[in-house]
């Protein structure tokens, strides 16, 4: 079973009420072929992050795509951080 978020401040609430300290930060920040329109290909900056943890059969899971830069990855980072998550970062770049 999969709960999904789209709000990391409901994320991170959901897992500080079920004691869930570890969380994977996995992140994509690359330029990829895109198509934006039907018979059109362009290549686009590519910036994701999902947020991933664990318990009781569950996958607890953020998704943001919305304006981030890699200083506002490092933000979210820090903030989780300074919260008192452990944080694992994961590349998810296609090589």
């Amino acid at each position: 079973m999969e709960q999904t978020f789209t709000s990391l401040e409901k994320y991170t609430e959901k897992l500080k009420q079920l004691g869930i300290q570890k969380i994977a930060f996995a992140q994509i920040n690359e330029k990829r072929a895109v198509q934006t329109v039907e018979n059109q290909v362009e290549v686009l900056q590519v910036v994701h992050l999902e947020l991933l943890a664990y318990k009781d059969a569950v996958i607890y899971k953020c998704s943001l795509k919305e304006d981030l830069t890699s200083e506002k990855l490092q933000e979210i980072h820090a903030s989780l951080e300074a919260q008192g998550f452990d944080v694992t970062k994961r590349n998810r770049n296609i090589t």
